[in-house]
Parts: structure tokens; sequence; C-alpha cells
């Protein structure tokens, strides 16, 4: 993962309950994956998906799918979201097509979006 054992604790620490979930694999009480988000737009309800992680080793075990199943549930039951969004890296074309197939589409490019001038792709998905 991209992210160290403390600063994924820290992250999900400082964010709100519904706003944060890990896979935890159990006996060994060890975070093998975690979806981070927030709240962003009141007034049209929108929320957005910041970050989501799954350990390179349980990748295809539908960690992801059932996070991101989750946290899409969450939005609804808390903060009555009407529309998600994602921002992707326009060359990462296994987490566009994970989104894809889990109902998100291409709204944009964002040019330059990421600090090496890099592009990214801005998704939305209807949850209402």
């Amino acid at each position: 993962m991209r992210y160290g054992p403390s600063l994924i604790v820290r992250i999900i620490n400082t964010s709100s309950p519904h706003l944060a979930l890990t896979a935890v694999l159990k006996p060994q009480n060890k975070i093998v994956g975690f979806i981070v988000g927030e709240y962003e737009d009141k007034k049209e309800l929108l929320g957005r998906i910041v970050t989501i992680e799954v350990d390179p080793r349980y990748q295809q075990h539908q960690i992801g799918q059932r996070l991101l199943q989750a946290f899409e549930q969450n939005f609804v039951d808390h903060y009555s979201v009407q529309t998600l969004e994602l921002q992707v890296h326009f060359e990462n074309h296994k987490a566009i097509n994970f989104y894809r197939k889990h109902g998100y589409t291409e709204v944009k490019k964002l040019k330059n979006y990421y600090s090496r001038k890099e592009h990214a792709i801005l998704m939305q998905k209807s949850i209402n």
C-alpha cells in the first residue's frame, strides 16, 4: 500500500466514523485495506472518495469492492448524498476499470491535477 500503517491509523482516527472504513484480517488484526472520503458539498449532496487502498497481497479477494459498497451505503445512510466523485490518475487503467465496473462514469479530464503536472480523470456515480 502507498501509506504506512501509522499514517493509515492517523487518517482513520481523524476522519468522521462514517467517512473512513478499514478491512482487517483476523486473527492477525492486520489492516489490509481502507477507504477514506469527505463530505464535500451540502447543497449538492456531494461526497468524495479521497483514497481507497488494498494491500497488493490481498487484491483480487473483493476487499476493494466490499469497502466501496459499504462506503457508498454509509454516505447514503448518514449524509443523504446523491453523488459520489473521485479523481484517478489518467493512466491508472486498473483503477478506472474498477470504478467503471461499480457504476462510476468519467466526467472530464483534469489537466495537471497532480503535483508532477500529471492528469487525472474525474469520475462520478449517482447513488440516490
